[in-house]
């Protein structure tokens, strides 16, 4: 039980980082869009550093938000033959599909780093001090994150399972 309540409260500070970076990243686009209409049409010489780096967060506001989403089950699902299973049949489908994105997203993991790493020592052309790794690190790091989510209901899963809840188990 205490283990439960230990993966329920790590979960939970994982949610909340993941629900506060997703803000203030859109909080952070919208300054550099507002300031990069601002310049251009007030200045009438708009730098070309708050387009970049705005294109950049939103890399990240991407895998952020597609960890909220798995966080919260919102993920796009057909499951139009899948209710057409019988139960036994269903949850074998819902085990696998949980394996496939384990798998997707560890390889989403591993390469994501890789490729992150190997931009490591190429610069933004607007940002000469920002490295590239930054913003390639977006994929491996929301990879990471969605990998957890895809464990913990894995397990959640097993357990309902075990229990002999078969209606219980759903994606």
């Amino acid at each position: 039980m205490k283990v439960k309540k230990t993966n329920k409260k790590c979960i939970n500070i994982i949610d909340i980082i993941v629900n506060y970076t997703g803000a203030i990243i859109m909080l952070i686009i919208i300054i550099l869009v507002s300031l990069q209409i601002f310049s251009r049409y007030i200045f009438k010489s708009p730098p070309s550093w708050p387009e970049e780096l705005s294109r950049y967060s939103l890399i990240w506001l991407v895998m952020i938000g597609a960890v909220i989403g798995l966080s919260n089950k919102e993920h796009i699902k057909i499951e139009t033959f899948v209710h057409l299973l019988n139960a036994k049949y269903r949850k074998l489908f819902y085990l696998l599909s949980d394996f496939v994105m384990f798998f997707v997203l560890f390889i989403l993991l591993i390469y994501g780093y890789s490729f992150a790493s190997l931009n490591i020592n190429q610069y933004s052309p607007s940002m000469s001090w920002m490295s590239l790794f930054w913003p390639f690190l977006a994929i491996p790091v929301g990879s990471g994150l969605m990998l957890i989510y895809v464990i913990v209901d894995f397990f959640k899963k097993i357990g309902i399972l075990n229990r002999g809840d078969l209606k219980n188990v759903d994606s």
